[in-house]
């Protein structure tokens, strides 16, 4: 368990332990604290006395619980506040200790990346005031942006693809530089993920999809049974990802091939692939740290099912206005990101973006975001309560789907460029 993992998991259980509590108080009390740590966390960055991974982990996270309002009806805070693990702990896998440039331009990433997570985490919030299936596209974009990750991992093989590591970290194949080809190629190396493993995963997803959006009659199987079975899921996919010593490189053909068609376009003698090759050859094994986004995704994914199958076996009520005031606020800060993202860019590059698809892409969201809570605005009307009850949930899918994206192609989500 890393660093940033154990720190904010129990800051999010003690947060959520008191804002759940009878006094509305004492958890303005530790809103305040919260306040005042993301104050000094930025400062950390403005002095650059800690840039790591876990830094940004631990800050945005911060950032996200205390823009969360603490709202004095109880029995809106008990459910609304549950967005805030579901969102924050599987978000905790990213973290690690690597330093990262430090700088103001850190710290304009950190706020806009905070910002936005911070706005999601208060629209997912919406989605659990309504009804339970407006969960379900969430789980279904997590899963979805797996798949894409998995799929996008290697320009040379097909299906879902893992990364393999050696001793001394992730395994490349890799052609020297050559006369006419100074910068060389290197490719990261992928084995293909067991069919088995992965069909457990889809058919636990769907048991618990079926038992959500289905009959109320159907969700009187016991909520153990799920936990059960989630477990079950689980614990074959911790199989399917753990290191093996016995796992093999992938078959050396088809990255042959794909360098001596990258030196023919170079008009460069394709005899010269003969000296390229894998650059770790022993101990090879499933990258497992470098699966890191795949595993929040999971998380994230298996928490929203959890939740709203549990929710859907309890006689719960619905909160339409709460859920359209914590909306409007999620849209508020997702238009806070926007902006930060236009100055990081006023500030680095002197002009308000590159026009790269990236960016069009993160203003499009954040317009989508305004048009459907006015969509559902008049949620007391049948229109309107069906795009109430739905929008939080698509939202929130639609968002994963861009960060899975942006991710694929080593990119930050709404920026045209990378830190590093």
């Amino acid at each position: 368990m890393n660093l940033s993992y154990a720190l904010l998991l129990v800051i999010v259980s003690v947060a959520y332990a008191i804002s759940a509590s009878r006094s509305e108080k004492l958890a303005q009390g530790v809103w305040t604290l919260v306040w005042m740590a993301v104050l000094a966390a930025f400062i950390a960055f403005q002095q650059g006395v800690w840039n790591s991974a876990t830094a940004i982990v631990l800050t945005v996270g911060l950032s996200a619980m205390a823009a969360f309002p603490v709202v004095s009806n109880l029995a809106i805070r008990q459910r609304a506040a549950w967005a805030l693990p579901i969102l924050l702990i599987p978000l905790t896998l990213l973290g690690d200790d690597v330093s990262l440039v430090d700088g103001h331009f850190v710290l304009l990433v950190v706020a806009a990346f905070a910002a936005t997570v911070a706005g999601l985490s208060m629209v997912l919030g919406a989605a659990t005031l309504r009804s339970p299936k407006g969960l379900v596209p969430i789980a279904i974009a997590a899963l979805a942006g797996v798949a894409l990750l998995g799929f996008t991992r290697s320009p040379l093989a097909t299906g879902f693809q893992l990364p393999v590591a050696g001793p001394d970290g992730p395994v490349y194949w890799e052609l020297a530089s050559v006369e006419g080809f100074a910068e060389g190629l290197r490719l990261l190396a992928t084995t293909s993920a067991p069919l088995f493993g992965t069909l457990s995963i889809l058919v636990w997803f769907l048991l618990v999809v079926l038992m959500i959006l289905g009959p109320r009659s159907y969700t009187k199987v016991s909520k153990w049974f799920v936990l059960f079975y989630g477990f079950f899921a689980g614990n074959l996919f911790s199989k399917l990802m753990s290191p093996d010593d016995s796992s093999k490189l992938p078959d050396a053909q088809p990255y042959s091939d794909f360098t001596r068609l990258a030196l023919q376009t170079r008009q460069i003698d394709p005899i010269m692939a003969e000296s390229a090759h894998f650059l770790q050859t022993e101990r090879v094994q499933t990258d497992v740290l470098a699966l890191a986004p795949d595993f929040a995704l999971l998380a994230f994914a298996a928490l929203i099912l959890l939740f709203a199958a549990w929710q859907r076996t309890q006689e719960v009520p619905e909160y339409p206005l709460a859920s359209r005031d914590l909306f409007a606020r999620g849209v508020a800060f997702l238009w806070l990101g926007w902006f930060l993202t236009m100055l990081f860019q006023a500030s680095l590059m002197g002009s308000l973006g590159l026009h790269s698809p990236g960016e069009w892409i993160h203003l499009g969201l954040v317009t989508l975001s305004t048009a459907l809570l006015l969509l559902g605005w008049r949620h007391k009307t049948k229109i309107g309560s069906h795009f109430a009850a739905w929008s939080p949930g698509v939202l929130i899918g639609v968002w994963l789907l861009f960060a899975a994206v942006a991710w694929s192609y080593r990119s930050i989500i709404g920026f045209s460029v990378t830190l590093g």
